[in-house]
């Protein structure tokens, strides 16, 4: 949920996603930051009119949750939100999934999971831990045990 906010309007704690410029233009590193202390913030309000905030990946009191669909709409009219099945009365859980977990740690870009950092190195985990696992192992093997 990304939002274009004049520059003097920014307050510490606001997730800025885009520039008003190119990143490059910048004198900021990465593409994406929480405003953290207040030299960052003069250093954007000098450089730049607007930037675009994802509320979701702010911090604080800036923060906003992603409007989600009520359990009520899924369910139905039920009494108070729960089924009956089977003949017991079965109220729903709320739902946490992978993509929900990795949202919370800031590990993720709203709902997507490829192409994003924590892929790749956990691609690159998962191709090549067995090239390190598997050598120890041999080498462990050879060893006497009578030792």
């Amino acid at each position: 949920m990304k939002e274009i906010v004049a520059a003097t309007d920014l307050k510490i704690g606001m997730f800025v996603a885009e520039l008003d410029r190119p990143w490059l233009d910048s004198p900021f590193l990465i593409q994406g930051f929480v405003v953290e202390n207040q030299a960052t913030l003069d250093k954007l309000q000098d450089l730049c009119r607007f930037v675009s905030v994802d509320w979701q990946r702010s911090t604080g009191e800036h923060y906003r949750a992603p409007v989600r669909e009520s359990v009520a709409s899924t369910v139905g009219h039920s009494l108070a939100g729960s089924a009956r099945i089977a003949g017991r009365t079965v109220t729903p859980r709320p739902k946490h999934d992978f993509v929900d977990v990795l949202r919370w740690l800031r590990l993720t870009d709203g709902d997507r999971v490829l192409d994003t950092p924590l892929a790749v190195i956990g691609g690159l985990t998962y191709n090549f831990l067995p090239f390190m696992v598997l050598p120890i192992y041999v080498s462990l093997e050879k060893i006497d045990a009578r030792l």
